[in-house]
């Protein structure tokens, strides 16, 4: 592996440098262990090797693989640094989760979709140092020669069409109103319920989209990935297989030395421009019973969950139900770290874990369920993961919410909040809008 001074560039502009590549990538990475600010913007294209589908153990394989091509034997690893990205559908949770087939799978998005690079760029967020790690001075010197050529100014914006919910509001309360039957009931503690927008797409909306996301509604794990299976972009096409987000919740974040975290968020308010209104807005996020309720019993199925490939005595939570401050929202956001076992894979680590509990419900398989049931349309990207894996062994996977999933010109964003006993349909409904704010504001049609 050789490491390249290259040109500090804005992200932006970098990553505009290299949308019209193959299976271009550029995703935030924030702090470690509980920092959420953006500490360096990974930036890469022209993937050498592609594995979808299913196959967790093809994935696991080729990380290492592709490791040993990175590295000389021996030869220390640096943090933070992508080999792969890509993402896992919610639905890869069908492989080990038994589940009924009642929703229709409308967009054709595999299970997932991982690449592989041969050179990436990191840039530090203060913007003054940039840095191209590479297998071999020929793959750097390929990725310089992309981020050398300035791009193409942006004459105006690319205004996407407004951004319409898939269903009447009332079929969403008619699912909430159904989840609190069920909670009576018995079956489950709590049930994500999501409900779906939709919006055409122009050809170069998706980058647009991630920059002006960044610039409007930053958060910790922001991320543009272009998924297609074709050939370069450079002619002219653009990406039909998009997904942008600006993702405020960690799924697993794995370091070289087997620290594994998540952090599950629960409980939310909107924001808005009245600091008073937003003082008051914390305030009630802070002393609800209900948002405490809902933020432990996720966070205790976060601790089962490592637990199950964790040395034992090593689950620790830091920082229960801190507040996260958005642009749009207020989350309550807690840190759930161990230490791996030795000789648990990728695969392993999946099968414990995903998907995430934060977006399931409580008890998840029960939850999951249900969601089957209640949400028409399977959820594809939407709640699955995305980021990457690294050439130390190290990952970093957001989960993926507010996420636009692009696919032949059709945008959707799915938005939904966790269901408890005493949650009221109208208040949930009012809390996926919030969640959603940040992109109808830029999807005006």
């Amino acid at each position: 592996m050789i490491a390249l001074d290259a040109e500090p560039l804005p992200p932006e502009e970098a990553a505009r440098r290299v949308a019209m590549a193959r299976n271009a990538f550029w995703i935030a990475s924030p702090g470690p262990r509980g920092d959420i600010a953006i500490v360096a913007d990974l930036i890469g294209c022209d993937p050498v090797r592609a594995v979808r589908g299913d196959e967790i153990e093809e994935l696991a394989a080729a990380w290492t693989e592709q490791r040993r091509r990175w590295l000389a034997p021996g030869a220390a690893a640096p943090a933070g640094v992508p080999l792969a990205a890509g993402f896992f559908s919610y639905d890869l949770g069908r492989r080990w989760t038994r589940l009924p087939a009642r929703a229709r799978d409308d967009h054709g998005w595999p299970d997932l979709q991982f690449y592989f690079y041969d050179a990436v760029m990191r840039l530090d967020a203060a913007g003054a140092k940039a840095t191209i790690f590479a297998q071999d001075e020929k793959a750097a010197r390929r990725l310089e020669a992309r981020l050398t050529v300035p791009s193409v100014p942006t004459v105006s914006p690319c205004p996407l069409g407004a951004l319409r919910p898939d269903e009447q509001d009332s079929l969403y309360l008619e699912g909430v109103a159904r989840i609190l039957e069920y909670l009576r009931a018995g079956d489950a503690y709590q049930v994500n319920l999501a409900r779906r927008l939709s919006a055409t797409a122009g050809a170069g909306d998706a980058l647009w989209l991630a920059v002006a996301l960044r610039a409007n509604a930053p958060a910790p794990h922001a991320f543009y990935l272009s998924c297609d299976d074709g050939g370069d972009q450079s002619s002219g096409g653009r990406s039909r297989r998009v997904l942008v987000g600006n993702s405020p919740e960690r799924f697993l974040a794995l370091d070289g030395q087997g620290h594994i975290e998540t952090r599950p968020i629960k409980g939310t308010r909107a924001r808005g421009a009245d600091p008073q209104r937003d003082d008051a807005a914390l305030a009630e996020l802070c002393a609800a019973p209900k948002e405490r309720a809902e933020h432990v019993m996720i966070v205790d199925l976060e601790r089962n969950d490592l637990g199950r490939v964790c040395s034992p005595g090593s689950i620790t939570v830091d920082g229960l139900a801190r507040v996260m401050a958005l642009p749009t929202v207020f989350h309550l956001v807690s840190t759930v770290s161990g230490r791996l076992r030795p000789g648990v894979d990728l695969a392993a680590l999946l099968r414990a874990t995903f998907p995430g509990g934060s977006i399931t419900g409580a008890p998840k398989q029960r939850a999951m369920e249900i969601i089957e049931e209640l949400e028409p349309v399977r959820r594809g990207p939407y709640t699955g993961a995305t980021g990457w894996l690294g050439v130390g062994g190290d990952l970093d996977l957001a989960v993926a919410i507010r996420t636009a999933v692009i696919t032949d010109g059709r945008l959707t964003l799915s938005v939904g909040g966790g269901i408890v006993a005493d949650s009221r349909p109208d208040a949930e409904l009012g809390e996926t809008e919030a969640k959603a704010r940040a992109f109808t504001a830029l999807c005006a049609g």
